[in-house]
């Protein structure tokens, strides 16, 4: 199964909460993400961005959430001066891939999707906390769990939004 995007993506002021499914047998190492939408009468386009880049010796968090093999999640801050709205937009994202079994070989994948923002602060809200607090967490923090919470059956991005197809 290729990478990919949620059909919906949660939106709210500043952020975008892009997430999506992974391939059972992968998880995610590496990767970058774009989501921007042209906005109507030429008023320019709508632009966020994020990527994970870890260096050995750099200290700071994970910039993203996984469950591997499942779910992955990576907020994304508004780069451009244009907001979101809801509407049509298009996701693209690279990625560093690791096979979950055998002796994970890597692979570099890149997808590319027309998505659907929908306007949702309490999903934003909970994405971009969960993604602060395990990037300032330390010692015995099971990230694991933390990425459960907010991406696993129980959390508020358990399931995907309901694509509402608007044109």
């Amino acid at each position: 199964m290729p990478a990919r995007f949620d059909d919906a993506i949660p939106f709210s002021g500043e952020w975008v909460a892009a997430i999506g499914p992974e391939h059972p047998k992968e998880k995610i190492k590496e990767i970058c993400v774009w989501i921007y939408q042209s906005l109507p009468g030429g008023a320019g386009d709508a632009a966020a961005t994020e990527m994970t880049t870890h260096r050995e010796g750099e200290e700071h968090g994970p910039h993203f959430l996984q469950i591997e093999g499942d779910r992955w999640l990576l907020p994304l801050k508004k780069i451009s001066g244009a907001d979101f709205r809801p509407g049509r937009a298009f996701a693209i994202g690279v990625a560093l891939i690791a096979e979950l079994e055998g002796d994970e070989r890597e692979r570099v994948v890149w997808w590319s999707q027309p998505v659907e923002l929908q306007e949702d602060a309490g999903r934003v809200a909970a994405a971009v906390e969960a993604v602060d607090a395990a990037a300032h967490l330390t010692g015995d923090v099971d990230l694991a769990a933390l990425a459960q919470r907010t991406l696993g059956r129980d959390g508020p991005l358990d399931e995907p939004l309901e694509f509402q197809g608007i044109p």
